[in-house]
């Protein structure tokens, strides 16, 4: 009696055990603006662990790390078709599990566009100080190439790569502050690539962050722009040429594509 009293109290404990770890968490895929480019992402948990997003069509994926609390956009940089979006978590194993996925079509009339909205990693709004020092700086349409030569030459002729800081993040997750390195005037190629495209995006130029390796860098994970002017995406490299110009040495605003290997884009 005893043996069944206690085998039955295990079954109600491990039944109810399992809807408690389920309801800890929220996870929620918004979808709505997907014609845009872009999907949001958040979640809300009481469980200690880590939050991926996996983006994935075909046999191409990008993996995101989640911020608590917080509601982000991802671009969705495949091109059109069937993609499927996952929420993963962290296990004890040290492993992901899936914990939310969903498939979705998605067609996008004017791919470029993707490029102008913010984003985790580029993160810009109109209250931002480098937003405002970007529309005092625009003074031509948008097809004129003066708005980019200015920002670019902001950043190649004032600001330093943070080398401590570097050997801090760069195993660790980051994300760049644009104003934060507007202000400073001191990052990593991560800041400065970020703090170019919400820049650039904001007057209406398609930009692209881009991250992979760069012939001179080795095997040094790099991070780089390309933007998008009349048809045509143009690479740019504000490290480099801030590092040269330091140095003296004269450099090009646009940079061969072939000295550059992509890996993601955002």
């Amino acid at each position: 009696m005893k043996k069944a009293l206690i085998f039955s109290i295990l079954i109600i404990i491990i039944v109810i055990s399992i809807p408690v770890r389920a309801s800890a968490a929220e996870y929620i895929i918004d979808t709505t603006k997907i014609s845009s480019g872009i999907i949001e992402v958040s979640y809300e948990s009481t469980l200690n662990t880590v939050y991926y997003l996996k983006v994935i069509k075909g046999d191409k994926d990008i993996w995101y790390t989640l911020v608590k609390g917080k509601v982000d956009q991802f671009s969705l940089t495949f091109g059109n078709g069937t993609y499927t979006f996952k929420i993963l978590e962290t296990t004890e194993a040290g492993k992901a599990r899936t914990v939310k996925s969903i498939d979705v079509d998605v067609y996008i009339e004017n791919s470029p566009d993707i490029y102008l909205n913010s984003v985790q990693n580029v993160n810009w709004n109109n209250n931002m100080d480098s937003i405002d020092y970007s529309n005092a700086i625009t003074y031509e349409t948008i097809d004129s190439l003066i708005q980019k030569v200015k920002a670019y030459e902001l950043i190649i002729f004032n600001y330093s790569y943070d080398d401590n800081k570097f050997s801090n993040v760069k195993s660790s997750f980051y994300l760049p502050v644009i104003d934060d390195t507007f202000h400073t005037q001191l990052g990593i190629c991560y800041d400065f690539s970020s703090l170019l495209a919400g820049m650039l995006r904001s007057q209406g130029v398609p930009t692209k962050l881009v991250k992979g390796y760069a012939k001179f860098s080795g095997d040094v994970y790099h991070a780089w722009n390309e933007v998008y002017i009349n048809g045509k995406w143009y690479v740019i490299d504000t490290t480099y040429d801030a590092y040269y110009v330091k140095r003296g040495i004269k450099v090009t605003m646009f940079k061969n594509p072939s000295d550059y290997s992509k890996v993601y884009e955002y």
